[in-house]
């Protein structure tokens, strides 16, 4: 079969080859080193005809982004125009009985075009797999893009280049005026972490654009994450517009935003001072009501979902059709923050039941073979209950070769009678919601449930 014939779109025209191996390792950028040549097939034709022939050869045309595949005629005194073919094309047996008709009827030549390439032309992924064959994947995968912030997370391998790295990632992509790396892990109370300029200016407020809302944030204060667009949507879609969500752990508002449009109360929280007021601008910006709080999360579990949001309004046996969401987006600790609930079942000793209309999305990270599994069971030691029965575990994103990001949601176990006040705080025990580490004592041990 020649090409065309099948109607297969010949894939993109990698230009990698073109590239001198003197380019390998460089540390500082040299672009006369990229130029290159290359013989490209095309179709000499009238101006008028141009239309037809890129129809006529479609699948085969020169497929490269920022590449004009009609140029002029060099010949001298020539108004006729070059339609690029892509270089699998050697000779014109290459083309169909189909094309060679055409070709003739339409007075069309199939000529060989010799073409400069420079630097200009080439891709940053091309370039990067060129000087750093060994390390390619590593630098085109690791960094996202934060409104017109490129984030790096490079290797240590790759330090001595991250500033060749930071130049061409801000040359090749004219949206980016700031590239950036990760220096070190996130920063576990606050949830950001430390970065060091590497190409650009040095302007850390980001503009993001997800899902019909806008975000602006301090990008080097507050944690942000592209990668979660859509299970930012995934967990909207679950939102009807008599349902109340809290978000504990709500950061700049990437959930709480898009949801206050269609929930008709949204609690969120923060613990990060910069968060909170990224969050109520937010709120402001796209012109949604959303109640915030700057809290730790414990303090926002204890007092605004189970206080004032669940003991005062909801009983199992008082049930509509408005449903409680509670997102817990803190995958490295965001299970552990249960032991709330489990401390209010515990100290109460009353009987529990599956509550139907009060929802968990609890998110966490897992490194066995069986994510899913590890998943529920992780949620079901901390509140020492089974949740499984109501259980369901999203798969998220693969964070490393031996880590995802999971996600389960499960119907609260609550009382099953109603109770007016729950704060541990009203009792006369010497019960502290702090872990020693915040400087509080040791939690009431309570006897595992099940139901």
């Amino acid at each position: 079969m020649t090409a065309g014939e099948g109607c297969l779109k010949l894939p993109f025209v990698d230009l990698v080859s073109l590239i001198p191996d003197t380019v390998k390792k460089m540390n500082a950028l040299d672009k006369s080193l990229f130029d290159s040549s290359i013989d490209v097939p095309a179709i000499k034709c009238l101006p008028a005809l141009c239309g037809m022939v890129q129809k006529e050869f479609k699948y085969i045309l020169f497929n490269r982004p920022h590449f004009r595949k009609i140029i002029p005629c060099e010949e001298k005194n020539s108004k006729d125009r070059l339609i690029l073919l892509h270089t699998h094309i050697k000779t014109k047996d290459d083309l169909s009985k189909k094309q060679l008709d055409f070709m003739e009827k339409n007075r069309c030549t199939f000529l060989i075009h010799h073409m400069t390439i420079s630097y200009n032309d080439f891709t940053f992924d091309e370039i990067v797999k060129k000087i750093f064959p060994e390390n390619t994947k590593d630098i085109v995968t690791s960094f996202e893009t934060v409104g017109h912030i490129a984030h790096l997370n490079l290797k240590p391998t790759m330090f001595d280049h991250k500033k060749l790295i930071g130049e061409l990632l801000l040359d090749k992509n004219k949206n980016i005026k700031t590239v950036v790396n990760k220096t070190n892990s996130i920063e576990e109370t606050f949830r950001f972490f430390k970065m060091e300029l590497l190409a650009g200016e040095d302007k850390m407020n980001a503009t993001v654009h997800e899902h019909g809302c806008v975000f602006e944030f301090d990008y080097s204060k507050v944690y942000w994450n592209s990668r979660l667009q859509t299970e930012h949507q995934r967990i909207v879609k679950e939102i009807s517009p008599e349902d109340v969500v809290y978000d504990v752990f709500a950061g700049v508002g990437p959930f709480s935003i898009p949801v206050a449009k269609k929930a008709k109360e949204v609690y969120a929280n923060d613990l990060n001072v910069e968060s909170y007021k990224a969050l109520k601008h937010n709120a402001e910006l796209n012109k949604v009501q959303v109640k915030a709080y700057n809290l730790e999360g414990r303090e926002f579990l204890d007092q605004i979902v189970i206080e004032e949001g669940i003991c005062k309004t909801e009983t199992c046996e008082s049930l509509s059709n408005r449903k409680k969401h509670i997102i817990m987006n803190l995958p490295a600790i965001a299970p552990e923050f249960l032991d709330v609930f489990a401390d209010k079942y515990a100290t109460f000793n009353l009987p529990l039941k599956i509550h139907p209309n009060i929802l968990i999305h609890c998110y966490c990270f897992c490194k066995t073979k069986t994510p899913e599994e590890e998943a529920i069971l992780r949620v079901s030691e901390i509140l020492q209950v089974d949740i499984s029965p109501t259980s369901k575990v999203h798969f998220v994103r693969r964070v490393a070769p031996n880590k995802v990001m999971m996600c389960v949601t499960f119907n609260l176990i609550w009382f099953e009678h109603k109770v007016e006040k729950c704060s541990c705080t009203n009792l006369t025990s010497e019960f502290s919601r702090k872990r020693p580490a915040e400087g509080g004592d040791i939690p009431m041990e309570g006897k595992k449930t099940r139901l």
